[in-house]
């Protein structure tokens, strides 16, 4: 039996698996990474916080990427990939997982990640806002896409971004300022942090603001498990909707085929003819009934010819 894990100092091992500890990217998440990554022969990728190496193994599968590796100081979660990895025959060359310490600057780890041209992500701002400095320096020079789930890279302009199932998706592309498409700065020192109130207006018709591009900060992010709940919520409204619908269709196809009105109709009428029979004299009442076919047919009542005013 394997000893158990034993980070040596649990503290601080803590303390850092606590700053963004991993959770599982959908499939549908990991394909979109490399879809607005849009990978090209020869790409290089790296996953920040790789977990059991589901976004590695789906790189180097199915997006098609020359050499993927994958990064975390779990080691416990990270013997999930490595395990996976190990039953693989022949033994892919270019698919790896390494333990490091990513807030450790001098960590030689740092070199695989300057080597890629394809970094993604899955961590919370907190550990965002540790890993951008460190980015920025380590990437100098560079040119490569960046991607995180969930949460946005603070300070940095995304390029695109989509929710794929509660998660939103976003692209940074470093290093390519000088691409035609790329017609906004990449960092935000145009991003208004707040809204002035000359913005209640109409924006657009104000020169101040021209060359800016404006985000509305003052409102609260959403976290990720409102944003889950958000899903959720919308998807049993449209199943509601449709069962209604569906039921509704029903109704109405049973009722074509007996040939008779609703049950709606029916109690309309029946509701017709107890305020005609209260309009009626005792002696037209008696009459009425007389004609109907006695009392059963009375309480069969159809609505006499006359108009009552």
């Amino acid at each position: 039996m394997d000893e158990p894990f034993n980070p040596g100092d649990v503290e601080d091992y803590l303390e850092k698996a606590s700053l963004s500890p991993w959770v599982p990217l959908p499939e549908s998440a990991c394909r979109k990474y490399f879809d607005f990554a849009e990978v090209e022969p020869g790409d290089v990728h790296v996953d920040l916080g790789s977990g059991d190496g589901r976004v590695n193994f789906y790189a180097y599968d199915y997006a098609g990427v020359e050499k993927s590796t994958g990064i975390d100081i779990d080691t416990t979660i990270l013997k999930v990939a490595q395990d996976r990895l190990a039953k693989r025959h022949p033994q892919p060359k270019n698919l790896e997982f390494i333990e490091a310490d990513l807030l450790d600057e001098n960590n030689p780890v740092w070199e695989k990640v300057q080597e890629a041209n394809i970094i993604t992500m899955f961590f919370v701002e907190e550990a965002l806002a540790k890993f951008r400095p460190l980015l920025e320096r380590k990437l100098i020079g560079k040119k490569c896409r960046i991607l995180t789930a969930g949460y946005a890279m603070p300070t940095w302009n995304p390029y695109l971004f989509e929710v794929v199932r509660g998660t939103t998706i976003y692209l940074y592309k470093w290093g390519y300022d000088d691409d035609e498409e790329m017609d906004f700065p990449f960092f935000d020192e145009n991003i208004l942090q707040s809204r002035p109130e000359s913005l209640d207006n109409n924006p657009l018709e104000n020169d101040q603001f021209k060359d800016y591009t404006i985000i509305d900060h003052t409102l609260e992010p959403k976290t990720r498990e409102e944003l889950m709940e958000e899903d959720r919520a919308y998807w049993e409204e449209e199943d509601d909707l449709e069962n209604d619908t569906a039921d509704s269709s029903d109704k109405q196809l049973e009722e074509e085929s007996n040939g008779g009105p609703s049950s709606d109709e029916n109690d309309d009428e029946e509701l017709e003819a107890d305020i005609l029979l209260s309009a009626l004299s005792a002696d037209e009442f008696e009459q009425h009934r007389r004609d109907a076919g006695g009392a059963q047919g009375a309480q069969r009542y159809t609505p006499p010819s006359k108009s009552i005013e």
